[in-house]
């Protein structure tokens, strides 16, 4: 599923991503920081930030911590879609969570 959803990312097909995303969980297929980075990116590119917010949601949620590559993917996503405000509470909410900031 891995290379399927960085192809989605390549071909701006978000719906597709969150397509495979959901058949994972229907076929019982445990997703983790490398899934959910791809699709992250996904979202960053495709300028979906709101998805990428339930996306980190939903890692939370399946028990897999976000990493320093799925706060700035969400980050990029906040500038591509204006959204600075939460982009910066992302960058905070990192140090609060633990996660390492690095110089991307």
């Amino acid at each position: 599923y891995g290379s399927a959803i960085a192809a989605c990312e390549k071909g701006y097909q978000w719906q597709q991503c969150l397509d495979f995303l959901d058949e994972m969980t229907e076929s019982g297929i445990r997703k983790n920081v490398i899934i959910f980075g791809a699709a992250m990116s996904c979202m960053e590119k495709c300028c979906r930030a709101d998805i990428a917010f339930k996306l980190m949601d939903m890692m939370r949620i399946e028990g897999v911590s976000p990493n320093v590559h799925i706060y700035n993917s969400a980050i990029s996503a906040c500038a591509r879609c204006g959204l600075w405000e939460k982009g910066l509470a992302l960058f905070e909410e990192m140090e609060r969570q633990g996660v390492g900031r690095d110089v991307v």
